[in-house]
């Protein structure tokens, strides 16, 4: 049953489709949302400063 591709549209951009490793579903956790929106604010505020 693996010899042929996944029939479902793949992600714009990629060769995957979404169940097959095409879209993030971004952090589960509380701790996770917190370590993201930290890394979110260095890395906006970083881009700031650049120019």
């Amino acid at each position: 049953m693996a010899d042929s591709l996944c029939q479902a549209m793949f992600v714009p951009g990629t060769r995957r489709c979404r169940m097959h490793g095409g879209l993030s579903t971004g952090p589960k956790t509380a701790e996770g949302r917190t370590r993201i929106a930290e890394a979110q604010r260095r890395r906006w505020g970083a881009r700031g400063q650049a120019s």
